[in-house]
């Protein structure tokens, strides 16, 4: 599900992670969960249409 993701976007990650509390470490992979909750909290929100 995760391709490789570019170091642009791992650093905003980790921001984002710390910021909500997920603990990360400097280097080395983010783990999965933090990935997921990650896109979670910036997915655009699903509009119903009629």
């Amino acid at each position: 599900m995760y391709k490789r993701v570019r170091v642009r976007q791992v650093s905003a990650i980790r921001t984002w992670a710390r910021a909500n509390g997920h603990q990360v470490a400097d280097q080395g992979m983010v783990p999965k969960r933090v990935l997921e909750a990650y896109d979670t909290a910036h997915r655009a929100p699903i509009r119903k249409v009629g």
